[in-house]
């Protein structure tokens, strides 16, 4: 039985009650239990058990980080449900996305499906689906689009007697003109619909939407129950915490991606040639890339406290990655964004 906190269980209590509103707000930091907490209410709405349902949509993105997380554990249990996981989130994305990169993912995605159908994992397969989850990442814009909500708003209105769960992580981060398409839909919902929203940061959520919203605040567990939830659901006998558990892997992946800047910076700085940003691997998602211009701002100072540039260069290459971080959500082409910062690396 999964562990939920006090809130959670008050929000499913509501439900059960019939005096759940159908467009609801989970607010809280990472670690709060949002995300479990927002596929357990799904599956009590739509009466299932799984999450392999056509009625259930789950727009988030990919963290290749938490998947070698979950795939390291050894509990085929545990794999069975982070596949069933990112399979929903595939699934929305290449239903209601017309996304041009589909081809070039097919292959990983049918890869995915015959391994959570077999349910045999062995150190290979799970390599082999970190590498093929890796790839779906980079090839799949998982930014929602006006396009997406408009395809949303048709599939609501069909089948209007079966209920229909939608949940969209980190809306604090979707586009002005997504939010007002959004809008248009969260006025009157359909009483068989409902949205679960879930948010770090509720100033960055326009006025509009939150009023529509019945917000619950999240907090972080006490540690004791998070170690218990934690056990419960990796299967491993030490007393830390899910925080603690994948801070590990972020390290992990920190030198990998320490080691790649390093690489592109003597390029830059040797001037040997241009680099191919096709053959570099280290975009996998939001949190590689956030590590990745954390790695070069601390280049950057080290640059600057080692007299290799001066103080005017400093401060426009710090106020430069500023922007980036400050629009950073907003950014759809990573690959994009990194060529422009290397260029401008190349003119200091």
């Amino acid at each position: 039985m999964t562990i939920l906190p006090k809130i959670a269980k008050d929000i499913i209590n509501a439900y059960d009650q019939k005096i759940l509103p159908n467009a609801i707000l989970l607010l809280g930091e990472k670690f709060s239990l949002k995300k479990i907490s927002a596929i357990e209410l799904a599956k009590k709405i739509l009466k299932e058990k799984n999450l392999t349902n056509p009625n259930l949509l789950i727009f988030s993105n990919l963290d290749t980080i938490e998947a070698k997380a979950h795939l390291s554990t050894n509990s085929n249990k545990i794999i069975n449900k982070y596949l069933e996981y990112i399979n929903t989130i595939i699934f929305t994305k290449c239903y209601f996305s017309n996304e041009k990169n589909l081809k070039k993912i097919e292959k990983n995605i049918n890869y995915i499906n015959s391994v959570y159908y077999k349910k045999e994992y062995n150190t290979n397969i799970k390599n082999e689906l970190i590498k093929n989850i890796e790839n779906i990442n980079k090839e799949l814009n998982h930014n929602i689009t006006v396009h997406d909500v408009k395809k949303i708003q048709t599939w609501i209105f069909s089948e209007k007697e079966k209920p229909k769960v939608i949940y969209i992580n980190e809306i604090e981060n979707l586009s002005f003109n997504v939010h007002n398409s959004l809008l248009k839909i969260l006025e009157e919902p359909p009483l068989n619909i409902y949205f679960i929203l879930a948010a770090r940061n509720k100033n960055k959520i326009p006025k509009t939407i939150l009023s529509r919203l019945r917000v619950y605040n999240f907090t972080k567990p006490e540690k004791l129950l998070e170690i218990q939830r934690f056990k419960e659901s990796f299967l491993i006998d030490k007393d830390i915490t899910t925080e603690e558990y994948f801070a590990s892997f972020y390290k992990e992946e920190s030198k990998k991606i320490k080691k790649e800047l390093i690489k592109i910076l003597n390029i830059i700085k040797e001037k040997k040639s241009i680099f191919n940003l096709e053959e570099t691997d280290f975009i996998k998602d939001d949190q590689s890339f956030k590590i990745f211009l954390n790695e070069l701002s601390i280049n950057i100072r080290k640059d600057f406290l080692e007299n290799k540039i001066n103080i005017n260069q400093y401060l426009k290459y710090t106020q430069h990655l500023k922007n980036i971080y400050r629009y950073r959500p907003y950014n759809q082409n990573k690959k994009l964004i990194i060529e422009n910062l290397m260029l401008n690396y190349e003119e200091i």
